[in-house]
């Protein structure tokens, strides 16, 4: 199906045209949201942002004006919106979440997550942070445990907790 008929198809409002789209430019909306989502935990919410890619494009095909511009871009557009506006979404959550109150409970099917979450950390970072999140033990316990010094112990988990808080930027930007 050529992009006419598509749109044409998605302004009659035709059930058929959604999976035609997808079909069409699921690809090219993926690499879109990825190229905006950095990260391996936002890169989890990859499904929802498409989502909303497509949400967007059905309720708003009206608004597409091809002497603007190619079907092609306008998609683009879009996909590159919603993925910025995802991924600001994520930063205010990181950026409002106290660490402190948080306690994570014993591995469960979100493990997953955990797992994406930690990532951005470094080794021994997530080391600290299973400790003291999941275990629940004491820092002296972590730096026993570890062989460090109380300080370093209090050091991996400020430095932890800024890279959570920025969004899972990648760690290598912090050392």
């Amino acid at each position: 199906m050529d992009d006419e008929a598509l749109i044409a198809k998605l302004k009659a409002r035709d059930d058929d045209a959604l999976l035609a789209l997808v079909e069409a430019y699921g690809r090219l909306i993926r690499q879109v949201v990825w190229h905006q989502l950095l990260t391996a935990y936002a890169r989890g919410f990859t499904d929802d942002v498409e989502n909303r890619v497509y949400y967007k494009v059905w309720t708003r095909i009206d608004q597409f004006d091809q002497t603007k511009g190619s079907f092609r871009n306008w998609l683009s557009a879009i996909a590159k919106n919603q993925a910025i506006d995802y991924a600001r979404g994520l930063a205010a959550t990181f950026a409002t979440l106290d660490l402190d109150s948080v306690t994570v409970a014993a591995p469960t099917a979100k493990q997953q997550d955990l797992e994406a979450l930690f990532a951005v950390l470094s080794q021994l970072e997530q080391q600290v942070f299973r400790l003291y999140f999941i275990q629940t033990l004491t820092v002296e316990e972590i730096a026993k445990q570890l062989h460090l010094k109380r300080d370093a112990v209090y050091q991996h988990l400020s430095r932890g907790r800024k890279k959570l808080r920025q969004g899972g930027m990648n760690h290598a930007d912090f050392n």
